[in-house]
């Protein structure tokens, strides 16, 4: 049996007591997002349901934009469909998550590796921030929206976990969202707002837009130097209906020690991960740009920088059974956390800007 990565969201009915009782998040009951364990420490996972906690808005750092209409090589040839399993709403024990070591796919579809950029940006600042894209790169995947964090303000668009220990284990806070004109930043350090609640309070947010089926999403940041001991950042591609069997992709998942791209299982065990994998060394440090794009007929690919790093094709199995992509649409979210609540560090990811993409399939 492929090994299994576990989710809490059974966590979240015991959270809301507690806190009713305890007072750790003033009064309100508040829904979060929940993690689960990896390989001794406890890696993301996305979230069971919407906050009810937000930041006041600023609605005027969010861009719609049409499809492009000039025409660009399309890349990718068609392949078998794979049907995705019917789901049903669940709350995921608690499993343990084992590291499995990423191999050769056993059935892979036929496929070719595709060779288009995932973006066309504009050029780099001074302070080498690459402006955000004003087209699709792939006619396949129309860019749909940009929203920037480089005003100084929350975009409207931005919805705050709040003040609450985010299941199983750290505590997040608003005030751990910073916006400046150099973009959103995001830190993690030992905050007594915390309480009892012992480590680094970090923070968490997802954006209310969402990818439809098919898609994806860029996200232009950068991560502090240092070792972030047990704190980690994660980019989540999660189903807007709240369905974890859905698909949860968190396209990166760690710090700059531990930077992974894990794919949950869509059906009736999404505790199992179906591919995981690194990226590479160079993410790090500097600003970069990571994006995901997937469809039922060319599967995921991942890109830094607008360069490919891993093409995975529907039907390919990498240990944890067959590759298979969303059928209901997805919106990004982004959350620090101490999963140890033990960690002593202090670190900042700065958000610069987040592009959204849909599909023409």
């Amino acid at each position: 049996m492929p090994p299994k990565k576990g989710h809490f969201s059974a966590f979240v009915a015991v959270f809301c007591v507690f806190a009713l009782t305890t007072g750790i998040v003033g009064g309100t009951v508040m829904s979060v997002p929940h993690n689960d364990e990896h390989e001794g420490t406890l890696a993301f996972s996305a979230r069971s349901f919407h906050p009810t906690t937000t930041i006041t808005a600023v609605p005027a750092t969010t861009t719609t934009l049409a499809p492009p209409a000039e025409t660009l090589p399309s890349v990718l040839p068609p392949k078998t469909i794979s049907t995705t399993p019917t789901t049903t709403p669940q709350t995921p024990a608690s499993v343990t998550h084992v590291q499995r070591s990423k191999t050769v796919a056993t059935t892979p579809a036929s496929t070719t590796t595709p060779t288009t950029a995932a973006t066309t940006q504009g050029p780099v600042s001074a302070s080498g921030v690459p402006a955000p894209p004003t087209v699709s790169a792939n006619p396949l995947y129309p860019l749909e929206q940009v929203t920037s964090f480089e005003a100084g303000t929350i975009p409207a668009n931005l919805v705050d976990y709040g003040n609450l220990v985010l299941p199983p284990e750290g505590y997040i806070a608003s005030s751990h969202l910073v916006p400046t004109s150099g973009g959103l930043e995001v830190k993690g350090y030992p905050d007594s707002i915390s309480g009892g609640v012992g480590g680094v309070t970090g923070a968490g947010f997802n954006l209310s837009d969402a990818v439809p089926n098919s898609g994806g999403f860029d996200v232009c940041f950068s991560m502090s130097a240092g070792d972030w001991q047990n704190v980690h950042l994660v980019l989540i591609s999660w189903p807007v209906d709240q369905v974890w069997g859905d698909g949860e992709l968190d396209f990166f998942e760690g710090n700059p020690q531990d930077m992974a791209i894990n794919v949950h299982e869509i059906g009736s065990d999404p505790a199992n991960t179906t591919y995981q994998g690194t990226w590479p060394a160079s993410l790090a440090s500097g600003v970069h740009v990571v994006s995901a794009r997937w469809d039922p007929v060319n599967g995921y690919n991942f890109y830094l920088d607008g360069q490919l790093v891993e093409h995975l094709p529907i039907g390919a199995n990498y240990g944890g059974g067959p590759i298979t992509t969303p059928t209901v649409p997805h919106e990004l979210a982004i959350q620090m956390q101490d999963t140890t609540q033990s960690s002593t560090s202090a670190e900042t990811a700065t958000i610069y800007w987040t592009a959204r993409y849909g599909y023409n399939g």
